[in-house]
């Protein structure tokens, strides 16, 4: 179970950036981001195709949190508040080792938003989460987010073959890992 000691998602800010809770006023973002292919194939997700899908997933993240197994903030671009993204955790065995996972409009790549608000979820999974271990599975194929947990200090530790089922097939995927004390890049 994931520890938290606040009734609502904390806010958290980065340079371009607010990372919050995201609403129910933000389902059509939710839609766009969670039914667009290039997200889809990348992430591994596909949610249905109808904007009250996108209310029932916020639902369930609200209800992941309050059962301790995870969090989820949306990515907001200051100063518009547009959501161009989320990201979060969930429990992986225990309390201490969480699962990271994010998803960005394509629109927004390759433009730093992701390792900026990763870099801030990171450290304060670290610093006021409790959390000493952190990984992310990726789809092999996902070379952009294999660079981008490189250059935030995580380190491939597993390659699953044909591990994950998405889109009627089996799918190869990387695992790579960061602990608290090699969190000194972030």
């Amino acid at each position: 179970m994931i520890e938290h000691t606040f009734r609502t998602i904390p806010q958290l800010e980065t340079d371009r950036l607010i990372l919050k809770e995201i609403s129910h006023s933000d389902a059509h973002g939710v839609y766009q981001l969670f039914t667009d292919e290039r997200v889809v194939k990348t992430f591994g997700y596909r949610m249905g195709r109808s904007l009250p899908d996108a209310h029932d997933l916020i639902d369930h993240w609200r209800r992941i949190y309050e059962a301790g197994e995870g969090v989820r903030w949306g990515m907001y671009l200051k100063p518009s508040m547009k959501l161009i993204g989320n990201l979060g955790f969930k429990n992986v065995t225990d309390s201490a080792h969480v699962s990271v996972g994010y998803a960005l409009l394509p629109y927004y790549w390759r433009t730093g938003f992701t390792s900026e608000a990763l870099a801030a979820i990171i450290a304060y999974a670290f610093s006021a989460m409790n959390i000493t271990k952190i990984e992310a599975n990726v789809l092999t194929v996902n070379t952009s987010s294999i660079l981008l947990l490189n250059k935030l200090g995580f380190t491939r530790t597993a390659y699953l073959k044909q591990n994950y089922f998405f889109d009627n097939a089996f799918h190869d995927v990387y695992v790579y890992t960061i602990d608290n004390k090699h969190s000194t890049s972030i």
